[in-house]
């Protein structure tokens, strides 16, 4: 998730306070560690599912398949679903996701917000799954850091992370068209085996700043993306006023992010497979702008996003 002001692109995660160096230094970064990637790779959770599809995708014609509602659009191939949450209860699967809370991890976005779980923030209702971002009273958020904004945030965890494969969310963002919101649909590493962010890499496959309203912006962070010209893309423009599927199609040769079954970027990091050859998790996000897309008066909140469906394929030969 690039929490910048627009593709810039400047990562800034952790909140700020009057002690905030020695906090970070001390408690934030364990904390974050511990809540946003759980255990080592080699001490899995009991409960964390990991599938490794070590093939690329195949280039035949798309096989059925009664779950996953059928196969990913937009990508050839023959596949095998591994992860399906269509939302159609009254509330979240904790069997699949586990809510982002800032009081716990440390983790804000870059600006002024404060992740909490409660029934504001993160709902099941209507099929589907809503992340909200609204003005409150100023609050105590975490350790030295007040906010005056809630946001709502939920990843898979410790419990569901993939290499290779589709990974493809159906949502529908604020058609906001002011400064003030950021939305990113994202995978990120469940352990850092290559190093401190962005060295293990993080694969933002669908990101929406409402002052460039009606773009995704993908970005493909690693130790090379300054220097790799394909690891974005401007040019994948979508109706937010509507529902639309997002999607990457990840191999061990390259990483394609399309919309609605086109293609919006294909990039072939330099040096790989390394890092995106480790099992990486789901996070959905709604969150605030930070710089020029910072929040403002103007910004319409409560702003809530809205996830129809999460699946996830597997390739099989």
């Amino acid at each position: 998730m690039s929490d910048s002001a627009g593709p810039s692109h400047t990562r800034r995660r952790l909140f700020r306070g009057p002690w905030f160096s020695l906090l970070l230094a001390v408690v934030a970064v364990a904390l974050l560690l511990i809540a946003i990637l759980g255990p080592s790779k080699h001490t899995p959770d009991a409960a964390h599912r990991t599938a490794t599809a070590p093939a690329a995708s195949l280039a035949t014609p798309a096989s059925s398949s009664s779950a996953c509602g059928g196969n990913p659009l937009g990508v050839a191939g023959r596949w095998k679903c591994s992860f399906d949450d269509e939302f159609g209860g009254s509330s979240l699967n904790t069997a699949n996701w586990q809510p982002q809370l800032t009081a716990n991890s440390g983790y804000v976005t870059g600006g002024p917000d404060c992740y909490v779980d409660n029934p504001d923030t993160i709902s099941v209702s209507g099929g589907h799954l809503n992340l909200s971002a609204l003005r409150m009273p100023p609050f105590p958020c975490a350790a030295g850091y007040d906010s005056s904004y809630q946001v709502g945030m939920v990843s898979s965890s410790k419990l569901f992370s993939q290499t290779y494969g589709v990974f493809e969310v159906r949502a529908k963002v604020p058609a906001a068209t002011v400064p003030g919101l950021q939305e990113t649909l994202w995978l990120y590493p469940q352990s850092l085996t290559h190093g401190p962010w962005p060295a293990s890499g993080e694969i933002d496959f669908a990101e929406f700043y409402s002052n460039d309203a009606g773009h995704d912006v993908p970005y493909i962070h690693y130790a090379n993306s300054s220097s790799d010209v394909n690891a974005t893309a401007y040019g994948c423009s979508v109706n937010e006023r509507a529902f639309n599927t997002y999607a990457v199609d990840w191999t061990p040769k390259s990483i394609t992010i399309l919309a609605n079954g086109q293609v919006c970027l294909v990039d072939r990091p330099i040096g790989g497979p390394a890092p995106f050859n480790e099992p990486f998790f789901i996070s959905l996000t709604q969150a605030l702008g930070v710089g020029a897309n910072a929040v403002t008066a103007a910004t319409p909140l409560p702003a809530t996003t809205q996830i129809d469906w999460v699946r996830v394929w597997q390739p099989t030969s």
